[in-house]
């Protein structure tokens, strides 16, 4: 599968909302962080998710996408324990890639080593 071109951008700027509730305004943030006992235990049967959750946890989605994608940047080495071509790799990650040799891991495994050079 070819690297995409674009990312999956979500709720990328923190609005403040204002909302009636109970006849006073207040002001609702578009994405809030998932409290601990409900991101431990999900969405249970018949639970609403709070629109603030969704927007949270896509936001979180997209900054690891971004984030994953930088440490693919010029310079970064990639292992891998089954000889690929430097084809497979661009396709993969994007880039121009050089085949570096071999690397011993241990006793028991040989690691292939690329390094991305544009």
């Amino acid at each position: 599968m070819a690297i995409p071109t674009e990312y999956p951008l979500w709720s990328t700027l923190l609005a403040n909302e204002v909302k009636t509730i109970d006849g006073k305004q207040v002001t609702v943030p578009n994405r809030a962080t998932v409290p601990v006992d409900y991101s431990n235990d999900g969405i249970l049967y018949g639970e609403t998710i709070h629109r603030q959750y969704i927007n949270q946890v896509l936001y979180l989605c997209s900054q690891w996408v971004q984030h994953l994608d930088t440490r693919m940047a010029v310079g970064h080495i990639h292992l891998d324990f089954v000889a690929v071509t430097v084809g497979d790799l661009a396709t993969r990650f994007g880039g121009t890639w050089q085949a570096e040799g071999t690397q011993a891991v241990g006793t028991i495994a040989t690691a292939y080593v690329y390094r991305k050079i544009a």
